[in-house]
């Protein structure tokens, strides 16, 4: 039987969930139509609070055999990706990511699409999620492929709330996600 000291050891290193960075660089199309989407892309990583490492799941096809249901691996499957960010007076990020959707999708525009929508590569971007240690060293990143945003939520306003910055949440469709090799990317220079 294991005594206390074993396993003093064999938790020290446990990672903790409020050792993260989140990073993403805004399409460059949104360029013409956000004032500071350099400063977005710089303030993302200090204006998130929360994130997540990504779910692995496969679907499953049930076979019946003999009357039986046989389960066989189906499909991979992607649930969406949210951030929760707080927002700053400037409301940098808030404004970005309105601009990235109406570019999208405009809000008094139906039927044909702007031109912005039509290829992934303008209307999309890679999210990093990063697992720090307790050194700030990375540990793990994860990047979501060909994300977009989905859903950007209301920000409360109440008169009696005090002390609490406000937040909002970002929802996101992705591809699929990778994880990467640091190793390999700081050997690349990046």
């Amino acid at each position: 039987m294991p005594n206390l000291t074993q396993y003093k050891n064999a938790l020290a290193n446990l990672a903790r969930p409020n050792q993260f960075q989140v990073s993403l660089f805004f399409p460059g199309a949104l360029g013409a139509l956000v004032q500071n989407l350099t400063g977005a892309n710089q303030v993302v990583q200090f204006m998130c609070k929360n994130a997540t490492i990504p779910k692995s799941e496969i679907g499953t096809m049930p076979i019946k055999v003999f009357g039986r249901p046989l389960p066989m691996p189906g499909d991979r499957l992607f649930e969406s990706m949210s951030l929760s960010v707080y927002n700053d007076e400037g409301f940098t990020l808030r404004s970005a990511f309105e601009a990235w959707l109406a570019a999208m999708q405009p809000h008094s525009v139906t039927g044909v699409l702007p031109n912005f929508s039509t290829a992934s590569s303008q209307n999309s971007t890679s999210v990093y999620v990063s697992q720090l240690g307790r050194d700030g060293s990375v540990l793990q990143t994860y990047e979501y492929q060909n994300a977009f945003p989905t859903t950007l939520s209301e920000i409360a306003l109440d008169w009696s709330t005090d002390n609490t910055p406000e937040e909002y949440t970002v929802s996101f469709a992705y591809s699929w996600w990778t994880t990467l090799d640091i190793a390999a990317i700081d050997a690349a220079g990046g």
